[in-house]
């Protein structure tokens, strides 16, 4: 029990430092490309990344995650899995390549043919490196996937910035993508290769677990693929090039910073849920700190970011980008409805609640292709708007659902979504005022951004800061300042095996 507490700590410091490094690299990088290229070259490329994104649960199968989730996980289980994802991603990768043409033709985007077809190679490499990670995220060797993260994010940066800058356009932005992913599928595989004897494994007996779990999370992966993606999709299909630009820029910005944090807990914490699945009362504390986490988090930053949306896209951006603006504003309203409904759908993973899980994500996608047919005639921020809508939906439906499943006391509850709706307007509210008395002042969009990010921080840190003995569940600030102490000097990690 001591082992693995004091992996999961090592793991959470290590998972949230490469998210905050990855964030502000990401953030640094997007600026200097949004300034290299136009939206057109952001729109083709958005569409390759939602058909390739599409095709990769397939090819994925969700074999990675039941690795994880799986009590009982022996060498055979894994030399199967690793064998199964090389195989169906290979063939997998061929078969787009094949399907480009068709695929661009039905979004009569038929310069997207070539952008598809180059990156369908991302496939195979994508499917093999999922199993690896499993296995690696099993292990809690978060450290080493880190590490990987943040020099893969460097080094497709770079890349990409120097291709930009020499002219090659759209494929600045799709050849580094598939080197990095060739580079970190052969750096995961040495790491897994030299602490496991890799045999190759064609039978399919004896894994039902996998193959069963794995393709009911692949079903669901393809639920919410849709219900994060029919937006991109419609958008590609029925508007310019230029619009889904503009639109996939505003959608990546809105999540950007929450997902940069959140994101690096929440991978943490699958494999921490599900080897609690058997202690009920631990597994309902554990969920309430990470729910009250996530939305706190989550909240405080979309609606920081509401008032001070024009100054960060002139700032990260430039005025090209203006357009996106108002799309911004509407996709942050549904950004904490979103993560919160993720940190409790996390739980339904863990213990295998797959089926509920299912419904809960056809009704939230019926509701979302609904609000989009009706809100399609107000162009992408109608979209932004019926997007909005069905996330806040289904964070309802988990919400009630989980307290049903859990026993979750109601008072708990309240007093939760009562500390995070409070947090939103206070922050909504002070960074509104600063927007305001900064254009009365004639503030430069950086001077009143940077304002504005300060003022909300703190806001967000008082919350968070009130709330420490909860989420560190001890009975004082005192005894929270050992355990954050121990966090610190923590650097244990576990080996592969």
């Amino acid at each position: 029990m001591i082992a693995q507490k004091s992996s999961a700590i090592s793991s959470t410091k290590w998972t949230i430092l490469s998210s905050i490094i990855n964030g502000v690299i990401t953030i640094v990088i997007g600026a200097v490309l949004a300034r290299l290229l136009t939206p057109e070259i952001y729109g083709l490329v958005a569409i390759a990344y939602i058909v390739i994104a599409f095709a990769g649960y397939f090819v994925r199968l969700g074999v990675g995650t039941a690795l994880v989730q799986k009590e009982d996980l022996n060498s055979e289980d894994i030399n199967f899995a690793i064998t199964f994802s090389m195989g169906i991603g290979f063939v997998s990768a061929i078969i787009m390549a094949l399907l480009a043409p068709i695929i661009a033709s039905l979004f009569t985007k038929p310069e997207s043919n070539t952008v598809i077809s180059a990156m369908s190679l991302s496939l195979w490499f994508a499917s093999f490196s999922s199993t690896l990670i499993g296995l690696l995220r099993r292990n809690m060797l978060f450290k080493f996937l880190s590490i990987v993260s943040i020099a893969q994010t460097i080094f497709t940066g770079i890349f990409s910035i120097t291709m930009a800058w020499l002219g090659s356009g759209v494929w600045s932005l799709v050849w580094p993508l598939i080197i990095g992913q060739i580079m970190v599928s052969i750096l995961f595989f040495m790491k897994v290769k030299s602490s496991f004897a890799l045999k190759f494994r064609f039978y399919f007996s004896g894994h039902n677990h996998i193959l069963i779990f794995g393709s009911k999370y692949t079903l669901i992966s393809i639920l919410e693929y849709f219900g994060s993606n029919l937006d991109t999709i419609f958008i590609g299909r029925f508007f310019s090039t230029s619009q889904l630009g503009l639109y996939d820029r505003a959608y990546k910005l809105a999540y950007l910073p929450s997902e940069t944090l959140i994101t690096s807990i929440t991978s943490v914490m699958f494999p921490v849920f599900s080897r609690l699945q058997t202690q009920l009362e631990k597994f309902k504390e554990t969920q309430n700190k990470l729910f009250l986490f996530v939305g706190l988090l989550s909240t405080c930053i979309a609606m920081g970011m509401v008032p001070a949306s024009r100054d960060i896209v002139l700032v990260l951006f430039g005025s090209q980008w203006l357009e996106s603006v108002l799309i911004l504003k509407v996709l942050l309203f549904a950004v904490p409805f979103d993560f919160m409904a993720a940190s409790i759908a996390l739980t339904f993973d863990a213990t295998n609640k797959l089926n509920k899980k299912i419904k809960i994500q056809t009704i939230a996608l019926i509701v979302l292709l609904l609000g989009i047919l009706y809100f399609y005639k107000y162009g992408p921020v109608g979209i932004a708007f019926a997007i909005t809508l069905s996330h806040v939906l289904r964070f309802l439906i988990y919400l009630i659902i989980n307290q049903k499943m859990l026993s979750i006391p109601n008072k708990k509850l309240l007093q939760n979504s009562f500390q995070i709706v409070i947090a939103g307007v206070i922050i909504i509210s002070v960074s509104q005022f600063i927007s305001t008395q900064s254009t009365i002042l004639s503030l430069s969009p950086l001077a009143t951004l940077g304002i504005e990010i300060i003022s909300c921080f703190t806001i967000l840190l008082l919350f968070l800061l009130i709330n420490v003995p909860t989420f560190l569940g001890v009975e004082s600030y005192k005894k929270s300042y050992s355990v954050v102490r121990a966090f610190l000097s923590n650097k244990g990690e576990q080996k592969v095996g």
